[in-house]
């Protein structure tokens, strides 16, 4: 765009109009230390998945997806015509949490042992990609596309240079949630874990730069050692 028409503000506001939230699946596998009723600690090694779905819909007459994809100039408006840029990083992680014990008389649940947490996760970026995928007609390259995100900067002569976004390769994460630990018998537990996590370190950084968050729930099994 013109250096002259160009806004921060209208820029967040369309990206804030068309981002969607993206589903994904995580898993990790970890041990816990208690000396005293009371308190935890958790060491967990596992893989996350961040992202969300930015959307465009109708209007794809010269429109560009990408720089380097083809200008669609023989489409029209139809009854539905979407484009889907899936925003998706994978990461190795390390979930170092402190839990607190919060099952008193008012919250005493049979069976169920209740803790609340906060964590710090240090993570390694070992997947990045932005895909394209269209619903109610198709790119030359088919109906899922793997690009790369960019940002777009002016020259001295207003010229759009495309500048290709590399994202930080290490983050931390922070976490706060509940922890819920219902004993099956003597030594199975199942354990249902709702939380919070957000990237202490902008962990997108084209065109919207962003500290992501998400919500989750883990679900899985307690198995105490002797």
């Amino acid at each position: 765009m013109p250096r002259s028409t160009y806004t921060e503000q209208g820029l967040k506001d369309s990206f804030r109009n068309s981002d969607k939230y993206q589903n994904s699946i995580s898993g990790f596998i970890g041990i816990v230390f208690q000396r005293e009723r009371n308190v935890a600690f958790a060491v967990n090694v596992g893989y996350q998945q961040w992202g969300f779905v930015r959307r465009k819909e109708n209007g794809m007459f010269n429109y560009l997806p990408h720089p380097d994809l083809a200008v669609y100039a023989h489409l029209v408006d139809g009854p539905v015509q979407v484009m889907d840029y899936h925003f998706t990083q994978r990461y190795l992680t390390v979930d170092l949490q402190y839990l607190r014990r919060l099952d008193g008389v008012k919250l005493r649940i049979p069976d169920t042992e209740l803790y609340g947490f906060i964590s710090a996760i240090p993570a390694v970026l070992v997947q990045d990609k932005v895909r394209i995928k269209t619903r109610g007609f198709s790119l030359d390259e088919g109906a899922s596309v793997d690009v790369y995100d960019y940002t777009v900067e002016l020259d001295a002569v207003d010229r759009p240079v495309i500048q290709k976004t590399v994202n930080p390769q290490f983050n931390v994460f922070a976490s706060f949630g509940l922890r819920a630990e219902y004993a099956l018998d003597d030594k199975i537990k199942l354990l249902a874990q709702p939380r919070m996590d957000m990237a202490l370190i902008p962990n997108f950084n084209g065109v919207q730069r962003a500290n992501s968050y998400r919500f989750s729930i883990d679900l899985g099994v307690v198995y105490p050692i002797p």
